[in-house]
């Protein structure tokens, strides 16, 4: 054992004997700016930086732009959780964390409770993960409130039994060093601007594609609607024609076989020669294409018998 770790040792039992209250582990990451306190084997306290990254639920913020760019989105590039990112500050806050499980969430039932300079500070148990920023500001308060007095910070573990002032104080406590406070605020809030203007790459990108989407959907349109002008149209048009005068020519009024067919219309006839119009007459008989009774009507009209 060497001389460092017997200090130590040395240290924690004249502060235990004396009730003096023992530095709490800090761990203060300078690359992510992550800053907690390690109370004992279970209570860890995070401190929660004043401005963080709006959740992927939270389309409040979002620009006309991106609401623009969804409404088009008919190939559902963007899915419920796309929404562009901006850091909000809202205040610092406090987390106790139960360090044996790896959410943090506290065991229900957890029977003891957490003080900062004699005042209990609120955790969330397991299956309320949904609730478990919801104290962290007020947690704060407890800090910054011995900040402002400069007076130390002290957390407790009391058992849930404690309620008298005497039976807190022969409990000691663990004092938690505030300095880096702001220096965790600045790293983290550093590293959040950067992570949002990543995240809003990634949205922009998805921007790019939807428009071109978009724009490759409306000139296959117009490419359909050209060809159907000047291709499939004209080919139509076509076959109608040749298909009107098919259908036309098979309920055509001259028919070989038997009925009777309203040829002439005598105030339609123009001048002309009686003969010609009786040969014409005839010869449309003796060809077959109307009966004698045709013939014998046309011919009655043509010399005025009715």
């Amino acid at each position: 054992m060497n001389i460092n770790s017997q200090v130590k040792i040395l240290v924690a039992f004249l502060c235990i004997c004396f009730s003096i209250p023992l530095l709490a582990e800090e761990v203060f990451d300078e690359s992510t700016g992550e800053l907690h306190w390690d109370i004992n084997s279970e209570v860890r306290l995070k401190y929660i930086p004043s401005c963080r990254i709006d959740g992927p639920l939270d389309s409040v913020n979002n620009s006309n732009l991106h609401h623009l760019i969804k409404s088009i989105d008919i190939f559902s590039v963007f899915d419920y959780y796309d929404n562009e990112r901006y850091v909000i500050c809202k205040g610092r806050g406090l987390r106790a964390i139960y360090r044996l499980r790896e959410d943090g969430l506290f065991p229900k039932p957890y029977s003891k409770n957490i003080s900062i300079n004699g005042e209990n500070i609120e955790y969330t148990y397991q299956g309320f993960s949904i609730l478990k920023d919801s104290d962290d500001s007020e947690n704060y308060q407890k800090i910054f409130s011995a900040s402002q007095t400069k007076s130390t910070v002290t957390a407790k573990i009391l058992p849930k039994n404690t309620y008298s002032i005497e039976g807190e104080s022969t409990i000691t406590g663990q004092l938690i060093n505030i300095s880096n406070i702001d220096e965790s605020d600045a790293i983290q809030n550093s590293q959040l601007q950067q992570l949002v203007i990543n995240l809003n790459k990634e949205i922009r990108t998805k921007y790019k594609f939807v428009i071109m989407l978009a724009l490759a959907l409306v000139f296959a349109i117009l490419a359909m609607l050209l060809l159907y002008k000047f291709k499939v149209h004209p080919v139509v048009k076509a076959v109608s024609a040749i298909a009107f005068t098919r259908i036309k020519n098979v309920f055509h009024p001259l028919r070989k076989n038997g009925g009777t067919t309203n040829i002439i219309k005598k105030d339609s006839l123009k001048s002309y020669s009686v003969a010609d119009e009786l040969l014409k007459w005839a010869k449309l008989r003796d060809e077959g294409h109307i009966s004698k009774a045709e013939f014998d009507a046309a011919r009655k009209k043509i010399l005025g018998d009715e």
